[in-house]
Order: structure tokens, then sequence, then C-alpha cells
């Protein structure tokens, strides 16, 4: 199976990241949800948060065992 090269990118993505939204009225503080997130995941190699806009994360995970074992909690 050959895959476009959107397509490698959202693989690869998937297996070292998740995307998230905040469902909010107003622009949520960076640092807040940060906090949460490494308090709420506990994550074993780290996790990077970017900000892709407004409310929207990026989770890139250091090992794809830390982004699995979020998924199937279900955070």
């Amino acid at each position: 199976m050959k895959l476009k090269a959107n397509e490698k990118i959202v693989e690869l993505l998937y297996n070292i990241g998740l995307v998230g939204k905040l469902l909010a009225n107003r622009n949520i503080n960076k640092n807040a949800v940060k906090a949460i997130i490494l308090k709420a995941w506990r994550t074993f190699k780290g996790v990077q948060f970017v900000d892709l806009r407004e409310n929207v994360f990026l989770f890139k995970f250091a090992c794809e065992g830390d982004r699995k074992r979020i998924v199937e909690l279900d955070p």
C-alpha cells in the first residue's frame, strides 16, 4: 500500500502524538493546561506541548507506549 504525503504525516503524528481541543468560549492558559495534563497523564518519557492555535494543542510523546496508554485510558 502506497501512502500519499499527507497520509504519511497523519500516520507519523498518530504514532507519536495526539491533538486536543479545549471547548471554551475564551483562550485557555497554555501553562495551566500543561500542568493539569502532566499531573493527570504521568508519562514515563515525557510529553511536549505544541500550541497549534487557540485552545488546540499537539501533544508529542517521547515514546509510543505513553501515547498508547493515554489513548487506552480515555483521558
